[in-house]
């Protein structure tokens, strides 16, 4: 009977190291987390005086003439090196998807977003409205001619992105789809 009692012991024993275990990992996890965005936080409010979250060759290129009209976009939106874009043309301003993410935006504390207007009507209506905005036009090679304006564009967007790349910089790149949701 001693073994049975023994047995019913390491059972029980197993299962509070194991609970113990878990809670440390979660603890462990959740330390790490907090201890990285602290860290993050502390680099990045420093970022524009100290370029702490600067890349080092956009630092280096800060101090020189911008290359093209891109870095000279990037350099006045986005000094520490980090940006966010929607590649688009005038189609998603109708269909709202791009303008509820303009107004979004705005209404945040940073500034370092901007649109990459593929047509002049993109580009008109930003700088009318103030919007952060490059403009760079796009040929849409016959082989995606005739496939509709969305599944065109999506095909030229990693060539604008691989610009952006080159120069130095962090993108995130926001999608924008031309279909409207509907709820209800």
């Amino acid at each position: 009977m001693e073994d049975d009692s023994q047995g019913k012991h390491k059972a029980s024993d197993v299962r509070s190291r194991s609970a113990l275990l878990t809670v440390a990992l979660f603890a462990g996890i959740c330390l790490g987390f907090m201890g990285a965005e602290r860290v993050y936080l502390y680099n990045h409010g420093g970022a524009v005086a100290t370029g702490g979250l600067m890349r080092s060759r956009v630092a280096r290129s800060l101090g020189s003439k911008p290359a093209n009209e891109l870095e000279r976009v990037l350099r006045e939106v986005a000094p520490t090196g980090e940006v966010m874009i929607a590649i688009s043309n005038m189609n998603l301003i109708h269909s709202e998807s791009l303008t509820l993410w303009i107004q979004s935006l705005q209404r945040l504390p940073f500034k370092n977003w901007m649109v990459v207007a593929i047509d002049e009507q993109l580009r008109d209506y930003c700088k009318e409205k103030g919007i952060n905005h490059y403009y760079r036009p796009v040929v849409i090679p016959g082989t995606q001619a005739n496939t509709g304006d969305n599944h065109a564009i999506s095909a030229m967007k990693f060539e604008i992105l691989e610009e952006f790349l080159q120069l130095g910089w962090d993108v995130l790149l926001r999608y924008c789809s031309g279909r409207k949701v509907q709820v209800g």
